[in-house]
């Protein structure tokens, strides 16, 4: 059974990378623009003395965003995940380098002492998919939870609900002593019979969020403009 559990890997769209990234870089020469280009205009415009508490100020949150996100995506960015791969050991992820940044093997999960071990978890900034609770051993503690994502570090992941069901499917295969919450087949739309992605429940899913995204959208424009 083992030698014919299949290995997957992540699949990135092209145009959803550009955009995501082009989308990083315009905040941060938008911020750039709001938090230095204006403060130093303003001390041209009105002199040292008015602009120099505001222009601190500038300057302060200006720090807090550049250097963390210089940090984080120009030195750092060999060692960020590129790649996720799952097969009959668990779930790996892999940088530029095809190094192991993380990794989550099947026989490092344990029991949660709940109903089902294996449940999802929403959160704001877990986007259309929910994370994936899961418990893992660890060193200080005897268990310790994790959740999680099928994302990559500004790369757009296109197959997130195939890796989930992949990675469910080696759960069932490999540990089956623990549960699976049958809400979890219904949040990544699979079906438990072929551990497959029914598209068409998922695409109209898809369909209706983005549907009421954009009718919100528009109801908040139309009271804007009808009460200024």
């Amino acid at each position: 059974m083992e030698t014919s559990f299949p290995s997957i890997k992540s699949e990135t769209s092209p145009f959803l990378t550009f955009l995501l990234k082009a989308t990083f870089f315009i905040l941060l020469i938008f911020s750039f623009a709001i938090f230095f280009i204006l403060p130093i205009y303003g001390i041209y415009k009105r002199g040292f003395k008015v602009m120099f508490w505001p222009s601190v100020i500038c300057f302060g949150f200006l720090f807090l965003i550049l250097i963390p996100a210089i940090h984080y995506y120009f030195i750092k960015r060999k060692k960020l995940a590129k790649e996720i791969i799952i097969n009959k050991d668990g779930i790996f992820h892999y940088n530029s380098d095809q190094k192991i940044t993380e990794k989550i093997l099947y026989s490092d999960l344990c029991h949660s002492d709940r109903l089902f071990d294996i449940n999802t978890f929403n959160s704001r900034s877990s986007g259309i998919y929910p994370l994936l609770e899961i418990y893992v051993k660890s060193e200080k503690t005897d268990k310790q939870i994790k959740r999680l994502d099928m994302n990559l570090p500004l790369l757009a992941v296109n197959n997130k609900p195939v890796l989930y069901a992949h990675f469910l499917r080696g759960i069932h295969t490999f540990r089956p002593d623990l549960k699976i919450s049958p809400t979890v087949f219904s949040d990544y739309y699979i079906e438990k019979e072929t551990w497959t992605v029914n598209k068409k429940v998922k695409n109209k899913s898809l369909f209706i969020i983005f549907s009421l995204a954009i009718i919100i959208c528009a109801l908040i424009f139309w009271l804007v403009f009808s009460f200024t």
